[in-house]
């Protein structure tokens, strides 16, 4: 008897069957070497178009800590032109100290004004990547309107002699300053995955146009929106992204110094008898998170809510409050007359020594990249300025016990509006902000 041979025998038709035989285990087989040659091929060309989406948006991190690079794998540097829109809207109560019956001199306020401040300003970004997560970037603020008004508190409150109200500053436009920075990714979690993403950035702020002038709606007078100053900035930013969340921390300093104004914030030099009269510094901390609620690597497309927090603390300093153009175009002969001492004359220009108080502020924004090198920004934001005296100057230098001697007086001293009983404080103050950017990338 012959001895059985296994075989991958085919079921065989009839002599006279016209269609070839079937065998459908060796189509089997046919269709597993098939599969395995796709396998063997797609291996590398997934591994390849892996490597072509390392710089696009697998590797980016979210808006708050996002860096263009340059020569990544022979491409060319990245460029981005961005335009954006903001409006802020701030409103605020003006207090006077008075004395009460029964009280100290100090500590009694009545409201006397109502602030309101609008400001439309368009800004103008460049950024250029030069290296492996280092880019410089360019701003160009430009202010549509800043409006500036005073009302009357309340009825049957008795109106400072200082100025009239309702008092209208006038409306002002023009080019802020020039701002120029870089910005360098430390860290990249998207090249060491159990880094966070960690940005240092260092930015400086100088002022452009006429300078800053006190001046109302009623007068001929123009004034300009330039601080005199000049600005230095220093941030540090990590984010980490876990899956459908990327939270966040920002810390920020910002030194201000007197440059094209620095007759106007100390007259004659640093004379020993001035106090804080630089202008304020800032510091802030930023805590927030953007939750990625959609996207599409393949398209380079993603869809983001992006909720932050800021809390920051303003210096004291001589500044531009929100009665600079009130005080300074005052017609009262106590702000008028120029202060005569040894060193010369200084006349009133409507800078005053503002204490150091604190700003809280929350921002909800939605922020999509539409395509690969298009993305959108918009959003608001709510803020909260604590109260804090406008007109705070002393008398002489802060080392001087007793009366002052000649050469300590502070030449920025004012009375009227600087001694306890007469100074101006503004109340708690809440504001909002809407944004919206566009920025492209090439």
């Amino acid at each position: 008897m012959p001895r059985h041979q296994p075989s991958l025998r085919c079921d065989q038709r009839t002599a006279g069957a016209r269609r070839p035989a079937r065998c459908p285990t060796a189509a089997l087989w046919l269709l597993a070497a098939l599969w395995l040659l796709a396998a063997l091929v797609s291996g590398p060309v997934a591994k390849l178009q892996a490597e072509e989406l390392q710089p696009s948006l697998l590797s980016e991190a979210t808006d708050f800590t996002r860096v263009l690079d340059a020569f990544e794998r022979g491409a060319l540097p990245d460029v981005s032109i961005g335009l954006s829109y903001r409006r802020t809207d701030l409103q605020a109560t003006i207090k006077q100290e008075a004395a009460m019956p029964g009280r100290t001199v100090s500590g009694s306020y009545v409201p006397v004004a109502r602030s309101h401040q609008n400001t439309n300003a368009l800004s103008l970004e460049l950024g250029v990547g030069l290296f492996r997560d280092l880019m410089v970037f360019t701003r160009l603020p430009l202010v549509l309107s800043d409006k500036r008004t005073l009302a009357t508190a309340q009825a049957g409150v008795a109106v400072p002699e200082l100025f009239e109200l309702p008092y209208n500053s006038t409306t002002r436009s023009g080019i802020q300053s020039l701002d120029f920075g870089v910005a360098w990714g430390v860290a990249n979690q998207y090249r060491t995955p159990y880094l966070p993403t960690w940005v240092v950035s260092v930015e400086t702020r100088v002022g452009l146009g006429k300078l800053l002038r006190p001046c109302s709606d009623a007068s001929a007078c123009t004034s300009g929106l330039n601080r005199g100053t000049a600005t230095i900035e220093l941030g540090s930013r990590w984010s980490y992204r876990m899956h459908w969340i990327e939270p966040y921390l920002g810390l920020r300093y910002v030194h201000e110094w007197a440059t094209s104004a620095s007759e106007s914030f100390t007259p004659h030099g640093d004379l020993p008898g001035y106090v804080d009269s630089s202008p304020p510094n800032m510091q802030e901390l930023t805590l927030g998170a953007a939750f990625v609620a959609w996207e599409d690597r393949a398209r380079f497309q993603r869809l983001s809510i992006d909720v932050r927090g800021f809390a920051e603390y303003i210096s004291a300093g001589r500044d531009y409050s929100a009665l600079f153009d009130a005080l300074g175009t005052s017609k009262n002969a106590q702000l008028t007359a120029p202060y005569v001492s040894g060193a010369g004359a200084v006349s009133f220009n409507g800078l005053t020594n503002v204490a150091s108080h604190a700003r809280v502020a929350a921002e909800l924004a939605l922020a999509t990249q539409a395509a690969r090198y298009i993305r959108f920004r918009l959003g608001v934001a709510l803020s909260h300025v604590t109260a804090h005296l406008l007109t705070d100057a002393t008398p002489c230098g802060a080392d001087v016990d007793g009366a002052c001697t000649a050469d300590r007086v502070n030449l920025l001293y004012r009375p009227i509006i600087d001694m306890p009983g007469q100074r101006f404080l503004q109340g708690a103050a809440l504001g909002y902000d809407l944004f919206a950017n566009a920025t492209g990338e090439f």
